[in-house]
């Protein structure tokens, strides 16, 4: 046995980390009465249906039925375990970690991933800084104008020749099967039914840490210094259990907070563009990690912005990346413009160059996607020749089928008959003809939450609104007597509820996603009972009967299906009992008492 997080310390951590400070932070909310509100970062959603209830820290969405406490929500925003959503509220809380005797947390191997990285990063960081051969890493960033400050901010390493990143790594910490995990080692091809040999992926490299969404190091790029070298100019890490290429933006960490104030994001094509950006003061700035722009990317965007503006490299390659990413953002409902950099800049190069006004003042006149596109066909196509002007006309007609909104895509129709310099109702007519020439992007629709017995998801809401209630069951109504698992756990839980004093729900359930969504739900908005008259006493004798009868209903079937296959007296005498028991709870109190009594002595109902 190893160590658990104590549960007192889970419980201060709960009560130091607002669910509103969190959540808001990744998701932009609004005050809505008592609670607040926004678009649930979980599936897609143009109408807010994604709930934070300050009062009881806990969220739920109305769409898909997500819902939990802090935990939960880091645990599914973040792909993270219970233990790690502890560790990263308790770090921003201030809070030390207490540990009690159970299993170690830290056999979990993100968790490992992330201590690796963070080791690395520390390890390559001080070889930059102080080791004689990293020295042409240190010329290289001089020649390149960034400052001691930058290179402390954004973490710049060097990987070295000879001392691999085991040796670095002092102290043993970590195997190689680990460092493999990480995407730090890798073999060389397998020969004679051997394994290759274990080598560093990277060395004599310029190192550039990626970070999550929440600052932690998970994985690198790596910049070649010498032309001569063998390799790719970048080489990047490879996908991991902590690091997915289409769902990380580079510097996201760092700009949620100015992309939120701007209220737009300006996109750029690589890393090195990136920090050139912050480092001139514009913080509102993000790239991808060395693919295209992906659906994920743009999901991502929106949870911070409806803008973005597009500023990758003015050569042919670099225009034809910024229009796809473009039409793709479109098809995420991003409105996107483009900035037209001047020929043979990129955001890196015009900076240095003419400061950081000149690059604003290309933000400030970026063309929409439609006269980009325009600008740059028209470039490309003789414009004075009928097939010139419709592949210029084609293609934007089929820019303008890829909105997947009915106010963008009338605004884009009006724009596109101006830039072609013809009557809109030729373009309405040619869209009409032809069919969308790309569909909208698969975003995920909300998905249908697990289905529960309504009467049982009635009977918690009721004992959690009427602890009084609870007597009732302790009598009547054994937890086994209910058919969903989570329900049943639930109801152990609230039954076992303290008679005085704070208690909180969330905190028995210690991790377990589904049943945190459920409670958060059950909680969420707490009925009343429904007529004037009843009584908890009243509702939950009726709630009694059902959830009991629906479990005799259920032994029946089953011996039903017994006395099928291998006929027996004994088993038809017991369906007949069964039978009778269950026209007595179709009745009144009065007459189910006495089989609820012999139901509620029995330690699980069954055949």
């Amino acid at each position: 046995m190893g160590q658990i997080i104590s549960k007192q310390t889970i419980e201060d951590i709960r009560q130091r980390s607002d669910i509103v400070d969190v959540i808001g932070a990744r998701v932009p909310l609004k005050r809505s009465g008592t609670t607040f509100k926004g678009l649930c970062p979980f599936h897609s959603e143009k109408t807010p249906s994604f709930h934070v209830n300050p009062q009881r820290q806990i969220f739920h969405c109305f769409g898909c039925g997500a819902g939990g406490d802090v935990f939960s929500f880091l645990m599914k925003s973040e792909g993270v375990t219970f233990s790690t959503a502890v560790r990263m509220l308790a770090e921003k809380a201030g809070i030390p970690i207490e540990l009690s005797e159970g299993e170690d947390p830290d056999r979990d191997e993100k968790e490992v991933l992330l201590r690796i990285h963070e080791d690395a990063a520390a390890a390559y960081h001080q070889l930059l800084l102080k080791d004689a051969e990293a020295e042409t890493a240190r010329a290289y960033l001089a020649r390149r104008d960034f400052s001691a400050e930058t290179i402390a901010s954004f973490q710049f390493g060097y990987a070295p020749e000879r001392r691999g990143v085991a040796a670095l790594l002092k102290g043993g910490k970590y195997t190689l099967e680990q460092l493999e995990k990480a995407g730090l080692m890798a073999r060389s091809g397998e020969q004679a039914g051997q394994p290759g040999r274990p080598y560093d992926r990277f060395r004599r490299r310029l190192m550039i840490p990626i970070r999550d969404e929440l600052g932690r190091v998970i994985a690198f790029t790596g910049r070649v210094l010498d032309k001569t070298q063998k390799g790719g100019k970048y080489v990047n890490s490879p996908e991991t259990r902590i690091f997915h290429k289409s769902r990380v933006l580079f510097n996201l960490d760092r700009a949620r907070k100015a992309i939120l104030d701007a209220r737009m994001a300006i996109i750029c094509e690589g890393q090195i563009d990136v920090i050139r950006c912050v480092q001139a003061g514009i913080g509102h700035v993000v790239a991808s990690q060395g693919t295209a722009f992906t659906e994920d990317h743009a999901r991502i965007l929106r949870r911070y912005t409806d803008t973005a503006v597009i500023a990758f490299d003015s050569d042919k390659a670099g225009q034809d990346a910024a229009l796809k990413t473009a039409q793709l953002f479109l098809r995420g409902e991003l409105v996107t413009q483009i900035a037209a950099l001047p020929d043979g800049e990129d955001p890196d190069s015009l900076i240095q160059k003419q400061g950081p006004d000149a690059f604003l003042k290309q933000i400030g006149s970026a063309l929409s996607l439609l006269a980009f596109q325009h600008r740059m066909m028209t470039r490309r196509e003789d414009a004075s020749k009928e097939v010139g002007r419709m592949r210029i006309s084609r293609a934007l007609l089929e820019t303008v089928n890829m909105a997947t909104s009915a106010m963008q895509r009338e605004s884009m129709i009006r724009e596109a008959a101006k830039l072609l310099n013809v009557p809109e109702a030729a373009v309405r007519n040619d869209l009409k003809q032809r069919r969308p020439a790309v569909q909208g992007p698969e975003t995920p629709a909300a998905p249908k939450a697990a289905q529960y017995p309504r009467e049982e998801l009635e009977l918690l809401e009721l004992v959690l609104a009427h602890p009084e209630a609870g007597k009732l069951l302790q009598v009547y109504l054994p937890p086994a007597h209910l058919q969903s698992p989570v329900c049943r756990r639930l109801l152990e839980h609230v039954l076992a509820r303290p008679a005085g004093g704070e208690w909180n729900l969330m905190d028995e359930l210690a991790g377990d996603e589904e049943s945190c969504r459920v409670a958060a739900s059950l909680q969420f908005n707490l009925r009343t009972l429904e007529q004037p008259d009843m009584t908890a006493e009243t509702a939950a004798k009726a709630l009694i009967l059902v959830i009991t009868r629906k479990k005799l209903e259920r032994i029946r079937e089953a011996l039903r299906r017994k006395a099928a296959e291998n006929p027996s007296p004994a088993l038809e005498k017991r369906r007949m009992e069964i039978t009778h028991d269950i026209s007595l709870l179709r009745r009144d109190w009065e007459h189910a008492e006495p089989v609820l009594e012999v139901y509620a002595d029995a330690d699980e109902p069954s055949a």
